[in-house]
């Protein structure tokens, strides 16, 4: 049998750095599904400058 696959979509809000940009969804998806990845979502110095 063949299953479709889907987004792994979030289930709690992502870090306020990336909120409205391309990488809102991603980083939201990581912090709900992989919790040890919390230390790595955070981006670096000047990037809200570029990610917009």
């Amino acid at each position: 049998m063949i299953h479709a696959v889907r987004p792994a979509l979030a289930s709690e809000h992502g870090p306020d750095a990336f909120a409205g940009s391309v990488w809102q969804q991603a980083s939201a998806a990581a912090a709900s599904h992989a919790p040890y990845l919390r230390p790595l979502d955070a981006p670096p110095p000047g990037f809200a400058d570029i990610a917009r």
